[in-house]
């Protein structure tokens, strides 16, 4: 059974925007220990959220793909139009519901 494989790199500065969120500190010797480490993440570490992670990595995947592709494409072969178009429009709405969770989350926490 095959597989892709999506690969993300993570700075100093993601790890540490992480720790702090957390209310600790990144020091450098927990740096040093996760450097230039691999990660793999498995639906056990997501949890409930698993599926949700699976659907939005998966979009992220068809999208890059097919755009790295996208210019072997011939005009021809213009069903691969439709399939774009609806597949921008679904990435567009997930954009507007996180936003709309990230403004519910930030006005929850202001307590208004």
């Amino acid at each position: 059974m095959g597989k892709v494989t999506l690969k993300v790199e993570l700075e100093r500065d993601d790890i540490s925007a992480m720790f702090r969120l957390s209310g600790e500190k990144l020091t450098d010797e927990l740096w040093d220990k996760m450097k230039d480490a691999e990660c793999t993440v498995e639906d056990e570490d997501l949890e409930d959220q698993s599926a949700m992670f699976r659907i939005m990595f998966s979009a992220i995947a068809i999208k890059k793909l097919l755009q790295e592709d996208r210019s072997k494409i011939t005009e021809d072969q213009s069903d691969h139009k439709p399939f774009k178009s609806r597949f921008s429009t679904i990435m567009e709405k997930q954009q507007q519901q996180r936003e709309e969770l990230r403004r519910i989350k930030e006005e929850r926490d202001k307590g208004i």
